[in-house]
């Protein structure tokens, strides 16, 4: 059950949000999704949570060091800052993650997530595959690129042969040093074709023919590591549920179930990368009286989730209510120094949803 949130200036713990839907199989597998600084994406959560084989959870760096990992089967890291991720854990949440998949456990990395157990060159990572970026620049800007699969690629992830997906700053990867009880393949290179590129000057098709998602063990458990964003279309997410599947063993069916015909637009623009703000995506995942939208153009109301100075750029042109989910001090102080006075500031995810739905 959905515990309360706890008051301002306070941490959050970790806790288990059941979606009311799809129902979740008797021997659903407890998945760990890390919200912490680093982490600024939650679409891989809710794909995972629309799966009646698992439940999905959050949790904080700080968690995971101090046990949120018990019981699961899966620890996911979305795109953000693989440096920022690696700190975010700390010193026992990387120790924590690292004993996690040594164990038996399961690791699911995407972009920065990929970044992370990379080998250490320029930037802090949490090493644990014997390949590291190439690195040639932080950020290479975004593009739609090839992923030719290996023999191993296809076997494993059900393939029939190359697939055009979404770049965007992800890691090409090449070997490394040797790891101690890694044991690692290559699923797919970075193909020659690349459209749709972003920044002209970007060293997008550099990347070609390395690596864009290695697999393997690392003691007695998996990893999976992916440079693209698959997850980020319809028309690819079939790679990242493959991917999922290969760790954990067993098919699963993604079982999304559609908004109601007059559900209340809700855009969510900042702050998912917490775990309280994750749990508020989760609430508005699962309910079928919200649906979630990108953009403030089409949406009913805005949701700013722990906002930051630049958040409120985004919504400078939306004539709509906003809604402020401020979890911590800084928080309502930032909101003071926007000189905004339009906005309704709370402090627990039901004000949120009363405030969505338009009651007092």
């Amino acid at each position: 059950m959905e515990k309360a949130l706890i008051a301002l200036g306070t941490v959050a713990c970790c806790v288990a949000v059941h979606a009311a839907t799809p129902p979740k199989a008797p021997d659903a597998m407890k998945v760990v999704m890390y919200c912490d600084q680093g982490s600024g994406y939650d679409l891989e959560g809710r794909l995972l949570d629309e799966c009646p084989e698992f439940i999905v959870t959050f949790a904080s760096g700080q968690e995971i060091g101090e046990g949120a990992l018990e019981g699961a089967a899966l620890v996911v890291h979305s795109g953000g800052g693989g440096q920022r991720q690696f700190f975010g854990l700390g010193e026992k949440g990387v120790a924590a993650e690292r004993e996690f998949i040594r164990k038996g456990g399961a690791y699911h990395g995407t972009c920065a997530g990929a970044f992370l157990v990379l080998e250490e060159t320029r930037r802090k990572r949490n090493h644990m595959l014997p390949f590291k970026p190439d690195d040639p620049q932080m950020y290479r800007g975004g593009a739609t690129v090839e992923l030719e699969f290996t023999e191993e690629g296809l076997a494993a992830m059900g393939q029939k042969g190359p697939r055009m997906v979404r770049y965007h700053g992800g890691p090409a990867m090449i070997p490394g040093k040797p790891v101690e009880e890694a044991d690692i393949k290559v699923f797919a290179y970075y193909g020659k074709k690349m459209t749709k590129i972003e920044n002209p000057k970007a060293d997008v098709l550099g990347m070609a023919g390395k690596a864009a998602i290695l697999a393997g063990t690392f003691g007695k458990g998996k990893i999976f590591v992916c440079g693209p964003h698959p997850e980020s279309a319809p028309s690819t997410q079939d790679i990242f549920y493959k991917g999922v599947e290969w760790l954990v063993g067993r098919k699963i069916h993604p079982s999304p179930v559609p908004s109601d015909k007059d559900a209340r637009k809700v855009c969510v623009k900042s702050g998912r990368s917490v775990p309280e703000g994750a749990r508020l995506s989760q609430k508005l995942w699962s309910d079928r009286k919200y649906k979630r939208v990108l953009s403030t153009q089409k949406c009913d109301v805005a949701v700013l989730i722990n906002p930051k100075k630049k958040t409120f750029d985004g919504i400078k042109d939306f004539k709509g209510p906003v809604i402020v989910f401020a979890t911590q001090k800084e928080d309502k102080d930032a909101v003071e120094k926007s000189g905004r006075h339009d906005l309704t500031v709370v402090s627990s995810i039901d004000e949120v949803l009363s405030k969505i739905n338009g009651t007092p």
